[in-house]
């Protein structure tokens, strides 16, 4: 056994036939792939999906370990399952995350295009209930089916003799759920549920204790050990008095449940959504798009595989020497690099300067409301949103800066298209409102003196986990002939978002000489320029 030292949980014991997979070149990358973009924001928020791993391999092991010793007296026909079940639910914790695309979540859309799961899982599970059930279910977010195939095949190769059921693993780490006809889905589709579920899996304890810790926004304090003695089994009888089964919580854990949402709506409402965070996200997106072109261009070979984002440029061995590619083990590293060497646009350049970077103009969703909201009319919000909405991704534009030479690109690009269509007035005036918020920040800028220097991220509006609380199947057991679903008992429900608020919100960044040059006459650019956006709306669109 080794012990390895965490500084949330202390030692975390691992049993010697894990340290191969630990030791292995797939796990080790992970030590190269951040947790989290918050640096931006938390300059100690450095820590990777390694320790991550760890610390839901630690806290899977006492959830299961919990779990079996409140329902084994309720299931002794099924007491030879249980350690085939524990060493899949643990190994699935600990692998979950393996298959990670460089800066975690940000590249893993290249997976979509680049592996077909569907067929991976087939030829290597071999089970036909799988299959309908990732055709059902989808299959998940992309990382999830990569760190499920790369695990797989990854504890195949190492030939340990784990005692597990390969198709729960898959399953756990992607959050495939059992038909309810399946025999024993209730107890599987629970224990799925804890590793990916929709409130309270480890692994979204170990990310919302381990952040708070590394940020040193201390949220609020979970008892994680208490928490991970409440996953049990009940019986309930419904409103038409039919009586089931259903996982539950015990009433013990009822206040850290609700700890659990808090904490998880504090971290992405203040941190995830800050538009600082939300601004070096984008750096890291845009270069990794750019990455992945450049690479394209580079190596011929690139196009068999679609993209340089897949499973062969995530292993230990690369691609094949008659390819010609050079890249094994893809992590954050090679994105750095290649900003650092390749990339010397506006986002190499702001990336590593921070006194390059824009500011944003509003720092949350209550000041958008209070300064934007209030100053525009509901149509002219309408519609400036839904410009902004469909220039930065909606229809494959992707916009970021707003710049001269961006404007440039953007008003012959319609123009082309005008000389196309000269004779539908109709669509003209469609392609033109497309200049409108490009012209509109360009003549306020040249209004009051300042660089045409903006960029803009739009953002979806936040929704408290309170919600989904109160609308999932989750059961609290308040005594063994009393269990009632979980909404019945929260002391605290979210208020419902109007449709107006669920369009969400956008931030409007522009540089620090911009700011600097307004507020050197007492004044707000803020202020100036959303009065100007409302002021000059329906001026006239020049082509």
């Amino acid at each position: 056994m080794k012990q390895i030292k965490d500084p949330l949980y202390g030692y975390i014991e691992v049993d010697d036939k894990y340290i191969p997979i630990i030791d292995s070149a797939e796990f080790q990358r992970l030590r190269n792939i951040r947790q989290t973009g918050y640096a931006s924001l938390y300059p100690s928020a450095l820590h990777n999906r390694f320790v991550h791993s760890l610390g839901v391999f630690h806290l899977g092991r006492k959830a299961i370990n919990n779990f079996f010793k409140n329902i084994k007296d309720m299931f002794p026909e099924l007491k030879s399952y249980w350690e085939i079940w524990k060493e899949t639910f643990v190994l699935a914790c600990l692998l979950h995350d393996v298959g990670h695309s460089p800066f975690s979540h940000t590249g893993e859309e290249f997976y979509r295009e680049s592996t077909d799961f569907l067929k991976l899982f087939s030829e290597t599970i071999n089970s036909e209930e799988l299959d309908k059930d990732l055709g059902r279910q989808m299959y998940g977010k992309p990382h999830e089916a990569m760190s499920a195939y790369v695990g797989y095949k990854l504890i195949e190769e190492l030939r340990i003799p784990f005692s597990f059921d390969k198709e729960l693993f898959v399953r756990a780490i992607m959050g495939v759920t059992y038909d309810k006809d399946h025999e024993n889905s209730l107890i599987l589709n629970t224990i799925i549920g804890m590793l990916n579920g929709h409130v309270n899996d480890v692994d979204k304890l170990d990310y919302l204790i381990r952040d708070s810790y590394v940020t040193g926004y201390s949220s609020m304090v979970i008892d994680v050990d208490r928490l991970l003695t409440g996953y049990t089994i009940s019986s309930y009888i419904s409103e038409n008095n039919k009586p089931s089964m259903v996982a539950a919580y015990k009433k013990s854990v009822l206040s850290v449940i609700e700890n659990v949402a808090y904490a998880n709506d504090l971290e992405r409402r203040w941190i995830q959504c800050n538009p600082t965070v939300l601004y070096d996200c984008k750096l890291i997106e845009i270069a990794i798009k750019q990455y992945n072109s450049y690479m394209k261009e580079k190596y011929e070979s690139l196009k068999v595989y679609q993209n340089v984002f897949n499973v062969v440029a995530i292993s230990k061995e690369g691609f094949p020497k008659k390819d010609n590619i050079n890249i094994r083990l893809l992590s954050d590293d090679d994105i750095i690099v290649f900003l650092k060497n390749e990339c010397r646009n506006e986002v190499g350049k702001q990336y590593f300067s921070r006194d390059e970077r824009y500011k944003p103009l509003w720092k949350s969703e209550a000041e958008f409301v209070e300064v934007v909201k209030k100053e525009l009319s509901a149509r002219v919000l309408r519609e400036l949103r839904s410009e902004l909405q469909a220039f930065t991704g909606a229809n494959g534009k992707d916009v970021f800066f707003i710049n001269e030479p961006v404007y440039n690109d953007a008003l012959n690009q319609i123009k082309e298209v005008i000389d196309k269509i000269n004779n539908d007035p109709k669509r003209i005036e469609v392609e033109k409102n497309t200049l409108r918020i490009y012209q509109v920040l360009r003549n306020f800028s040249a209004e009051y003196g300042l660089a045409f220097e903006f960029a803009v991220i739009c953002s979806g509006h936040f929704e408290s986990n309170y919600k989904k609380l109160a609308v999932n199947d989750i059961y609290v057991e308040l005594s063994k002939k009393h269990v009632v679903p979980l909404a019945k008992t929260l002391s605290v429900q979210a208020i419902a978002s109007t449709e107006e608020e669920l369009q969400g919100l956008f931030y409007i960044y522009t540089s620090r000489n911009n700011i600097k040059k307004v507020e050197e006459d007492n004044k707000r650019i803020t202020d100036l320029m959303i009065k100007y956006i409302g002021a000059h709306w329906d001026d006239e669109i020049l082509v």
